[in-house]
C-alpha cells in the first residue's frame, strides 16, 4: 500500500496504463483518468485517516517494547 502513496507514477505505469488502451476517444480516457484520480484521493484519505487514528497510535505505543526486542533478536 505504501508503494501506491510513495510512487504514484510507478503505480500508474504498472497497473493503470494497460487499462487506457481500451478507450476509443480522448473523452473516454479523460473520464477514466478522473475516476482513477478519485480512487487515488480516496485511498490517500483512507491511509491518512488510519495513520492519524487513536487505535493505531495506542497499538504502536503498546507494541513498542516487543518490537524493539524482536528487532534486537533478529540482528
Amino acid at each position: 500500500m505504501n508503494w501506491i502513496v510513495d510512487d504514484m507514477d510507478g503505480y500508474y505505469n504498472a497497473c493503470c496504463r494497460k487499462d487506457m488502451h481500451g478507450y476509443g476517444s480522448m473523452k473516454e480516457m479523460s473520464l477514466a483518468l478522473e475516476a482513477k484520480d478519485r480512487t487515488i484521493k480516496k485511498l490517500k484519505k483512507k491511509i491518512d485517516d488510519m495513520e492519524k487514528s487513536t487505535s493505531l497510535r495506542v497499538g504502536r505505543a503498546v507494541t513498542l517494547i516487543p518490537r524493539k526486542i524482536r528487532k534486537a533478536l533478529r540482528k
